[in-house]
């Protein structure tokens, strides 16, 4: 639980064409790949980043964000409810989808993540 919380503490460079963008991962509401573009969501804003999903996935923790689609990795510590075809956010009006394949897993990683927050 400890690892946990150090990791949601961390934080992490958005590098977009002309800026960078520090944010605190905990902030990160979830990342949405359209048209080849990574848009970095946060309550604070969005962010465009130079950056592949995959270099996303890789340097965020696990144990927080899980790959809920091909083009969305989603902050646990942000969701309210899902279904099995949609995620939805506290206090955010943009959904992530959610692949029927991977229904089960997510429902399991969030079961997890409750399990060791509280």
């Amino acid at each position: 639980a400890i690892q946990q919380h150090n990791s949601l503490c961390a934080t992490v460079n958005i590098e977009s064409k002309n800026s960078n963008h520090v944010v605190r991962t905990e902030d990160i509401i979830m990342l949405e790949c359209a048209d080849k573009q990574i848009t970095v969501h946060t309550h604070n804003g969005t962010y465009h980043s130079i950056q592949t999903m995959d270099y996303w996935e890789n340097l965020l923790p696990s144990s927080s964000f899980f790959r809920a689609h091909k083009s969305f990795l989603v902050n646990m510590s942000h969701i309210s409810d899902f279904n099995h075809e949609l995620i939805f956010f506290k206090n955010y009006g943009v959904n992530a989808y959610l692949t029927k394949r991977k229904y089960t897993s997510f429902k399991k990683n969030f079961a997890t993540y409750l399990e060791f927050r509280n």
